[in-house]
């Protein structure tokens, strides 16, 4: 899924599911780009977003990310950070800590950052077309951040939740907004599909305006951070996406891998499948387009999410120098 950041358009949309031949309808044909899925660590974002906005991070506090979050030994230990580095690296532990800690300060906090940051609520263009009232361009699924309310009073669901698993169920074409809202310094707009419709001799018969969504944003001192730590992901050391310094343009970005609590045949590790990750925008310098891509349901070994988000890049670039 791709935006224009400037005018919150849909560029390009592809979807490719799998299909039925005999059955295509049953689930295989519907447009995944508006489908809620499980995001894994993009959803660490807004995480990060509502803990610096509510005073409970900034780069002096360091999280033991040599730990998960269940306090046992990391997977992939990375020593005492802070939240910059933790995005990086993408740590567990960090986001689980400060998810108990907004869900202890209050328990939808989590909730009111994922519409503030663009990511959830209505995201896609909305508005009166002559006759009909509150017409939508797009049929997008309502995402969620917690299954229920007794969810929110489970410390070990909300560290789940934290890091982008548990119920937490979001759309791409809402990462693609939160990334572009965060680009933008923190203002969030609907996304559209069409600009206009026009009669066969080419005048317009309506315009879709440019529309704000309505309610609070992040502040943009908390925007600028995350460009800066999202920027961080891609070029910085012991970033989790450095592949893609390669592309022709410069990309600030978040990984993710979630797993869906499916196996391909067999319940054994190397069996478990995946949803892979990586939403982003650029130029970094001077941002134009949000991008999201995810490869649904593929084991670790496979799908790597990084060619195709980077082949997607420079040929944006190419048709942008053409």
């Amino acid at each position: 899924m791709l935006l224009d950041i400037e005018k919150s358009e849909i560029l390009a949309s592809v979807s490719r599911p799998a299909m039925k031949s005999r059955d295509p309808f049953s689930g295989g044909a519907g447009n995944l780009m508006l489908k809620a899925l499980i995001p894994g660590s993009v959803f660490k974002t807004v995480v990060a977003a509502a803990a610096m906005d509510e005073g409970i991070v900034d780069e002096r506090r360091l999280f033991p990310c040599d730990e998960n979050i269940r306090g046992g030994t990391a997977e992939k230990p990375h020593g005492t950070i802070n939240i910059k580095t933790s995005i990086a690296v993408s740590c567990n532990r960090t986001f689980a800590d400060l998810a108990k800690e907004l869900t202890e300060k209050d328990d939808h906090l989590l909730d009111e950052y994922a519409e503030k940051i663009g990511l959830i609520g209505d995201i896609a263009w909305r508005g009166n077309v002559f006759h009909y009232e509150s017409f939508p361009q797009l049929q997008v699924s309502e995402g969620r951040i917690f299954a229920s309310d007794g969810d929110r009073a489970e410390p070990k669901l909300v560290a789940q939740t934290g890091i982008g698993q548990q119920e937490v169920r979001v759309t791409p074409l809402g990462i693609a907004n939160m990334m572009a809202t965060i680009a933008r310094g923190g203002e969030k707009f609907q996304v559209s599909a069409v600009s206009s419709v026009q009669y066969q001799n080419g005048t317009n018969m309506f315009s879709f305006p440019h529309q704000k969504i309505e309610g609070e944003t992040i502040t943009p001192f908390t925007a600028m951070k995350l460009q800066q730590y999202l920027r961080g992901v891609v070029n910085s050391p012991e970033g989790t996406a450095p592949y893609l310094q390669n592309a022709a343009y410069t990309i600030a970005g978040k990984t993710g891998t979630a797993q869906t609590g499916n196996y391909r045949g067999e319940r054994v590790k190397a069996n478990e499948l995946y949803n892979k990750w990586f939403a982003g925008y650029f130029p970094f310098e001077d941002p134009k387009y949000a991008l999201v891509a995810v490869n649904m349901d593929v084991t670790i070994g496979e799908g790597g999410i990084y060619p195709i988000f980077k082949d997607s890049v420079d040929a944006v670039y190419r048709l942008d120098h053409e």
